[in-house]
């Protein structure tokens, strides 16, 4: 009985290794993420920030982890996302305007609720939408720039030909 119990603790060891490594490996993604997150949970404290949330924040030593979103300075309109996506058990999309570092940007917040097991998070995410922008007016601007270049090299097919059979 006893070499039994041993082998389902190594087995649950082994098993909670695997999901801590699993932990670290979705926090690295979630960290390299352009998009800043947010997860709260039940007790409306705040669980995790990911490294473009805390530098929207300015939460460089993770402080506001483990903190009540009602205690620290943050966004009150994350406070009312948090708030409306708990109490409705819906989602929640605005547009809003941050000003940071005395820049206003335009960003996109959304919440969603997350069931896991008997716990109920709150996933908060903030994109910049300005970023974006910029980023497809530059894609636009080189596909108009690639296009123009096979135009041009289309004409100059067209004129160089019949050139070449004068020749």
């Amino acid at each position: 009985v006893f070499l039994r119990q041993f082998e389902v603790f190594c087995d649950y060891q082994a098993n909670h290794e695997q999901l801590l490594d699993l932990q670290s490996f979705l926090k690295g993604i979630l960290d390299q993420l352009p998009t800043g997150i947010m997860i709260v949970n039940s007790k409306n404290r705040i669980d995790y920030l990911n490294s473009r949330m805390k530098l929207q924040l300015d939460d460089h030593d993770s402080q506001l982890i483990d903190q009540s979103i009602y205690s620290v300075d943050i966004y009150p309109v994350i406070v009312k996302a948090v708030d409306y996506v708990q109490s409705n058990r819906s989602e929640f999309v605005e547009k809003i305007q941050i000003t940071h570092n005395d820049q206003a940007e335009l960003h996109l917040l959304s919440g969603f609720v997350l069931f896991q097991q008997h716990e109920v998070f709150t996933i908060i995410v903030l994109t910049n939408i300005q970023q974006s922008k910029e980023l497809i007016d530059q894609m636009n601007q080189t596909n108009r720039l690639v296009m123009m270049s096979k135009i041009a090299k289309g004409i100059s097919y067209e004129l160089i030909t019949p050139v070449q059979q004068l020749i």
